[in-house]
This record gives structure tokens, sequence and C-alpha cells, in this order.
């Protein structure tokens, strides 16, 4: 099964936005708070992980590539993710002019 890359965004995004809503609700110390925030921090692993094999799979990319994706998704997945949606056109079009 193939994800496109504007659902895997939307998905992204999706779960950026229930980050925040839980760490709002945590601070004003409303109702479901935690579950937002689960589901929100499971979401984003979830994709980064999808993210993440994809990189992997790539066989045009190089070994230095993949470590600057591996470690940006890790140390900061949501940054890590823009980041990847932002280059990720740029990347595989150098690929095929190679």
């Amino acid at each position: 099964m193939k994800i496109s890359n504007i659902s895997h965004k939307r998905a992204s995004y999706l779960t950026l936005i229930l980050q925040i809503l839980g760490a709002l609700f945590k601070i004003e110390h409303l109702p479901y708070a935690g579950t937002l925030l689960s589901v929100g921090i499971i979401g984003m692993l979830i994709c980064a992980l999808i993210a993440l094999a994809v990189v992997i799979a790539n066989k045009k990319e190089s070994v230095a590539q993949k470590i600057f994706w591996l470690l940006s998704l890790i140390l900061s997945m949501p940054l890590g993710l823009y980041f990847y949606f932002s280059r990720r056109k740029r990347v595989e079009a150098e690929s095929l002019e190679d």
C-alpha cells in the first residue's frame, strides 16, 4: 500500500495540531488533555516512522543523507517532518537528474 505525499503531510499536520491542543488543554487543566496529547504523539511517531521507512528504502540517497533524515526525525519530529516535506521534491528531482 503506497501512501501519497499529500495524505502523509495532512496526517502529520493533524497530529501536530492534536499535540498543540493537548498541551494547551494540559496547561489549562481541561478534560481529555492526556488523550489528545497521547493521540498526537502516537500519530507523530507513526508519521515519522513512515517517512523514515521511505528514506531508508530510497536507494538513490547517500548514507550521509539517510543519517541526516534519521537524526532530524529522531531529535525533532515536527521540525524533521517539515524538512522532510519541504526537501523531498528537491531531493527526488536531483536524483532523477543523475
